[in-house]
């Protein structure tokens, strides 16, 4: 890999990185809604459906977070630069 792929990779797993960090705080977000949703709320429809997609972005931040651990491990360390 030429010094350019290498930097287009590096570019590609920072993107990643961030829509992983984006994805996180959405998560976050539905979650705390869940969790201060009255009790008498909790057994609608409308909960399950916020349920469900908690649980839905989970397995999509699982999928991502294994993509930016591979990629991590495909990328090769930089170019060790030769000492004077």
């Amino acid at each position: 890999m030429n010094n350019a792929q290498r930097k287009r990779m590096k570019e590609a797993s920072d993107s990643l990185s961030s829509a992983i960090a984006i994805i996180e705080e959405v998560r976050d977000e539905e979650q705390t809604k869940l969790d201060n949703t009255p009790d008498s709320l909790q057994n609608t429809a409308r909960y399950d459906m916020m349920q469900m997609d908690v649980d839905r972005i989970e397995d999509i931040l699982d999928s991502l977070n294994g993509a930016e651990t591979d990629l991590d491990d495909f990328l090769p360390p930089p170019p060790k630069r030769k000492a004077k």
